[in-house]
């Protein structure tokens, strides 16, 4: 029995992705700005606390973005809703 793998993840899977990822890269760094140039100086020490949390933040996201998920079928499909014929 081959696999047959679909040939990526559907239309709304690929669009949630993209917007996910444009609105965190915005977000983290618009958070990023503003913890090194609008910081006040008795926050300075808990900066690079929130920096590290921001940039992890960036390094996850590319991470989710670039690995989406493929589905695997164990059968071809067909138009019949028959169950599966084990040979």
């Amino acid at each position: 029995m081959a696999a047959y793998m679909s040939p990526g993840p559907d239309l709304p899977y690929q669009i949630n992705a993209l917007v996910a990822f444009i609105a965190g890269m915005i977000f983290n760094c618009l958070l990023i700005w503003l913890i090194k140039h609008k910081s006040p100086k008795e926050l300075k020490g808990y900066g690079r606390v929130m920096l590290f949390g921001c940039y992890f933040d960036i390094y996850l996201l590319c991470i989710n973005y670039s690995f989406q998920q493929v589905i695997v079928f164990n059968h071809q499909p067909s138009s019949s809703h028959s169950p599966v014929q084990m040979e």
